[in-house]
């Protein structure tokens, strides 16, 4: 009986995984077809930032994960969660906790990145900030603020914890965690994407609505990709690498740019105080044992969890294929 549960829990990780990797496949597949398209058709659109983010953006959001939605309603069974709310108080109490996780994520990921950097001696590029930076806010608006953290909640919180949490909030929370932070193909992005899907994760086992977290999750895409590159902007930031690079005085930077300087500071003090507040919230409520895990119907034996759930032929090509993405960005 132990391995008959067994092989039914072996299997239907194996067709998660399958489904993830063939919406992955479909998401390369929908990119690189448009972008063969574009030039064939018209070659001057990728010329421009813009219009070469949205042929690889546009098709992905509707076509690909559209796709990815139906394939894992249509071949992977789920459980509905009972639907809880969530006071105000504890949203905000949960996006601070969330933003210090991105934070402490982000800083531990340049630092991998940096050592990666130093070991094959050159920089490894930060994906997210050299594409926040270059192309048009309005555009970042539209996909990273409204569209992305809509089909992504759907993805890794909703259809995937759906599809495990009969297994334990434990096991849903880790692979949303962790299948999220993958897909990002990045060292710097998935250090931070692993602990912020987690915790999405957990808020969602919790609640069963998926609202509250693509809420969080436009909030915490609008802070980086929007108001922090309006900052850099404001502060001209350009003219102060440059300025240091060239040697320089920073106080005469700073004499000349008092306005920027004062909004600066001000938006680092929110910051670091919404940080700060995250860091503390969350030692209390371990402290007070608030963030437990619930077992699920079927109960997968210690010493079987690793083999059964991720040594499956679907969960292995789509950790395979993330990991090679990973590996290649930083080879680059």
């Amino acid at each position: 009986m132990e391995t008959q549960l067994k092989k039914e829990t072996r299997s239907h990780f194996s067709r998660l995984g399958l489904m993830f990797f063939i919406g992955t496949l479909l998401i390369y597949g929908v990119q690189y077809g448009a972008l063969f398209i574009v030039r064939a058709v018209a070659p001057a659109l990728l010329d421009n930032v813009n219009s070469a983010y949205l042929v690889t953006m546009i098709p992905m959001y509707v076509i690909a994960m559209p796709v990815m939605l139906y394939l894992l309603y249509k071949f992977v069974p789920a459980k509905q969660i009972e639907k809880k709310e969530m006071t105000v108080g504890q949203w905000f109490i949960t996006f601070c906790i969330c933003y210090a996780a991105t934070y402490i994520g982000n800083y531990i990921g340049v630092f991998l990145t940096q050592i990666v950097g130093a070991i094959k001696g050159s920089d490894v590029s930060n994906v997210i900030v050299d594409l926040s930076t270059s192309t048009s806010l309005w555009f970042n608006f539209f996909i990273m603020v409204l569209i992305a953290p809509v089909f992504e909640e759907l993805i890794f919180r909703k259809f995937l914890i759906d599809r495990t949490c009969k297994y334990g909030e434990s096991v849903s929370v880790l692979f949303s965690g962790l299948m999220f932070g993958l897909f990002h193909g990045n060292l710097n992005q998935f250090s931070y994407a692993f602990l912020l899907g987690a915790i999405f994760g957990f808020v969602y086992v919790k609640t069963g609505n998926i609202r509250y977290t693509i809420l969080m999750h436009m909030v915490i895409n609008f802070m980086g990709s929007i108001l922090g590159v309006l900052i850099l902007r404001f502060i001209d930031y350009n003219v102060l690498q440059e300025t240091l690079a060239n040697g320089g005085n920073l106080t005469d930077y700073i004499s000349t740019h008092v306005p920027q300087m004062i909004v600066y500071m001000l938006y680092a003090i929110l910051l670091f105080g919404i940080v700060v507040a995250g860091i503390i919230l969350f030692i209390v409520k371990m402290a007070k044992k608030k963030i437990q895990f619930a077992p699920g119907e079927v109960t997968i034996p210690k010493g079987n969890r690793f083999s059964t759930t991720v040594l499956n032929i679907g969960m292995i090509l789509y950790f395979i294929f993330w990991i090679a993405m990973i590996i290649q960005q930083l080879l680059q």
